[in-house]
């Protein structure tokens, strides 16, 4: 049985909230040429949907509305809404995200799948967005599952 670590706490100038969390921006990451290329609203995206994704694995649910309004805390303990970006500013970070390598979108809607599912008798749904960190940035290549192996991440 592993041993149980405790959890180092963040110094007072990182987070003032006592049960916070980090995510994880690897050196080699940083100092890469292919994520110091991406523009400033993509490096922020990325930010932001690896925190959504904290607690996931890899793969994770993700759409312009929550780009559009990010949880911040205030200085007296309550929380804000605000906007991190528009949705244009959204779809162009997002899809630069994509074709530099650091995500694929899983359930990206194509001309044989259409946007919306369609149930009888119901109006149309939006299918929600999944999203994977991959690891094809190192080339600056995007993501391409190998034929019939898209739930292989």
């Amino acid at each position: 049985m592993g041993r149980q670590q405790e959890k180092t706490p963040f110094q007072k100038w990182e987070s003032k909230v006592a049960d916070d969390h980090h995510i994880r921006l690897p050196s080699f990451m940083m100092k890469h040429p292919n994520y110091i290329s991406l523009s400033p609203r993509a490096k922020e995206l990325y930010q932001y949907m690896k925190d959504w994704a904290y607690y996931k694995k890899s793969e994770f649910i993700y759409s312009a509305s929550l780009a559009e309004s990010i949880p911040i805390l205030r200085a007296n303990g309550k929380k804000e809404y605000i906007k991190l970006m528009s949705r244009p500013a959204y779809y162009k970070a997002r899809d630069e995200l994509i074709s530099a390598g650091f995500l694929y979108w899983k359930n990206k809607p194509t001309a044989q799948n259409g946007k919306h599912k369609h149930e009888k008798g119901d109006k149309c749904k939006r299918e929600k967005s999944i999203f994977v960190f991959v690891d094809t940035w190192y080339s600056g290549k995007p993501y391409s599952p190998p034929k019939g192996k898209d739930d292989d991440l």
